[in-house]
């Protein structure tokens, strides 16, 4: 779309920022949509590099994400991340509040859960059992939704849930329910996509349970802030003993919480990104001013 963009644009000089969500074609290569290799990859691959050249500015979502299409592409100009950031609104006069005694931990994924998200380490997790003092409650749609069906359907696990996509007032108060936001990534996607559901759990006050590689834009995240765990992919074990730890330490649970509501609100309000943008615009219209 920004390669189109560019071209429409003609001769106007109007400047088209690359807002980079996702890679490509390495996500559909990673997804097993295209072949590594094929006409069709070094074709996307081009198209991509020439709108990299071309833009007037390339917007990435964190860090690894840019280093890695670096790799990928070579120099980058103009290149500067923006975190997505979410909608703080909703919950700002609700910090995180400790829970009542006995209570279960609420667990929720709320969102895509496609091929760029791990699956395996939660199922396997589910399959074995979840520790005791744990709900965990998938809300959405995707390929690992249909995969968890198939799971959960083969074993007597009751304190897992899947539903539909929430929207609204509905969505709001399925996020204030949870104290723990679960975010994944498979081995391959860390410097391709950087899941938008991590800043909505935190402006919500979820502390993060992140299943993915070490060396993610989403790992650097949890711990930059102290807002979470992080497990590898794989790891079904750590992804048990970090599910007990949080179920049994209410207290370390809480703070995190509040440390993931605290940075949400702070850093990752929309309010606070549009001042990000604004600055980036502000930037590229006094370069064009500039060049007249």
């Amino acid at each position: 779309a920004p390669w189109v963009a560019m071209f429409a644009s003609g001769t106007s000089g109007t400047p088209v920022v690359h807002w980079v969500f996702d890679l490509f074609p390495d996500v559909l290569t990673v997804a097993g949509k295209v072949r590594k290799g094929s006409l069709t990859e070094r074709l996307l691959a081009g198209i991509v590099r020439t709108t990299f050249h071309h833009a007037a500015a390339n917007v990435f979502l964190g860090e690894h994400l840019l280093a890695h299409a670096q790799r990928r592409f070579g120099p980058i100009p103009r290149a500067y991340v923006i975190p997505v950031g979410a909608d703080a609104a909703p919950f700002r006069h609700s910090p995180p509040m400790p829970l009542e005694k006995d209570a279960p931990v609420g667990v929720l994924y709320c969102g895509n859960l496609g091929r760029m998200h791990d699956v395996e380490t939660v199922a396997g997790a589910i399959r074995e059992g979840l520790p005791t003092g744990v709900r965990m409650e998938f809300r959405g749609n995707g390929a690992g939704f249909r995969a968890l069906e198939a799971v959960i359907a083969g074993t007597t696990e009751g304190s897992v849930t899947l539903g539909g996509n929430t929207q609204g007032d509905e969505w709001v108060d399925a996020m204030q329910s949870a104290q723990v936001g679960l975010v994944t990534l498979k081995p391959g996607a860390e410097g391709l996509v950087m899941p938008s559901k991590t800043y909505s759990a935190m402006v919500a006050g979820q502390a993060i349970l992140a299943v993915c590689p070490a060396r993610s834009d989403l790992a650097d995240t949890v711990r930059m802030h102290d807002a979470g765990w992080v497990v590898e992919p794989g790891d079904t074990a750590g992804l048990k003993a970090a599910l007990a730890q949080i179920a049994a330490e209410p207290d370390e649970l809480l703070r995190r919480r509040r440390n993931s509501f605290n940075a949400g609100q702070g850093i990752y309000d929309q309010v606070a990104i549009a001042g990000l943008w604004s600055t980036l615009f502000e930037s590229i219209a006094s370069e064009r001013s500039r060049k007249r």
